[in-house]
């Protein structure tokens, strides 16, 4: 799981790639519907290195400041 090799917090991953291009969002639930919607994230390995290396730059960039 992508959380425990990263040392994340589940909803942090999820935050980090619910929105994110190219993860696919498999589940049920829509907006304004009244039962809560549950869903899993497939994170492909080439998505998950993009946002690693881009949260690792961000991270870079507060460092240097």
């Amino acid at each position: 799981m992508l959380a425990e090799l990263w040392k994340l917090n589940i909803r942090t991953v999820r935050r980090i790639f619910n929105d994110a291009p190219g993860v696919i969002r498999v589940g049920s639930g829509k907006a304004g519907d009244r039962k809560r919607g549950y869903f899993t994230l497939r994170i492909p390995a080439s998505v998950a290195e993009r946002e690693h290396q881009r949260l690792a730059a961000a991270g870079s960039k507060d460092i240097a400041q």
